[in-house]
């Protein structure tokens, strides 16, 4: 989360908000781990915005350390969706 936080600053990119006309970058992360075998999935998603996917491999390659399945979804659909989980 970290790593995640300090690309964002350094880069002076926006975090998504769909209270501000649905604007900003970065959407999500998720994190998924496999209780089998400790596995970490890690899946970034951001807003369809004209970037190129070379611009997160940065990212991409500080987070190898924590995870060997790590994806980018682009999701540029307006979404004011939340789920509880309990």
């Amino acid at each position: 989360m970290k790593i995640v936080k300090k690309f964002v600053s350094k880069n002076s990119l926006t975090v998504y908000s769909s209270a501000i006309m649905h604007k900003g970058f970065f959407r999500y992360l998720v994190l998924r781990k496999v209780e089998k075998n400790g596995q970490i999935l890690i899946n970034i998603v951001t807003n369809n915005v004209n970037y190129v996917p070379v611009f997160l491999k940065q990212l991409v390659n500080e987070l190898r350390e924590f995870s060997n399945s790590i994806y980018w979804t682009v999701n540029g659909a307006n979404s004011m969706q939340f789920y509880l989980i309990n």
